[in-house]
């Protein structure tokens, strides 16, 4: 089902990549896709992909906004976060940055359904 699933997934993102990725070079500088380090069965660690949201330099900026943090926990939240670009709020808000997400269905680091893998 997974495998499917992927397939299908994978026939929609392609069909969509092109304009995705144009949207997000003109918003702002940085690859187009962006891997994140999750955790997944029997404690395999594996780049889960998705399409970019944010700027560059999120994560060096991420220390500066640590006491705007909204979420207790290892979670870290803002309102209206400033590293959020413009096409990413919109990818996000439609969930479309999460498609390239099938390759990692496809290549069976995760499934369909389920909970998402923690980082």
């Amino acid at each position: 089902m997974d495998i499917a699933g992927a397939l299908i997934g994978l026939s929609l993102t392609a069909a969509v990549y092109p304009f995705i990725a144009l949207a997000i070079k003109i918003d702002s500088p940085g690859p187009v896709l962006f891997g994140q380090e999750r955790i997944g069965e029997n404690g395999r660690a594996f780049l889960c992909w998705k399409f970019r949201s944010m700027t560059v330099d999120a994560e060096k900026k991420k220390r500066e906004l640590v006491a705007r943090n909204e979420v207790n926990g290892a979670m870290f939240k803002i309102q209206n976060d400033p590293r959020v670009t413009r096409v990413g709020r919109v990818l996000r808000r439609t969930s479309m940055d999460e498609l390239p997400q099938f390759w990692n269905v496809l290549w069976g680091e995760m499934s369909l359904v389920g909970t998402r893998p923690p980082t």
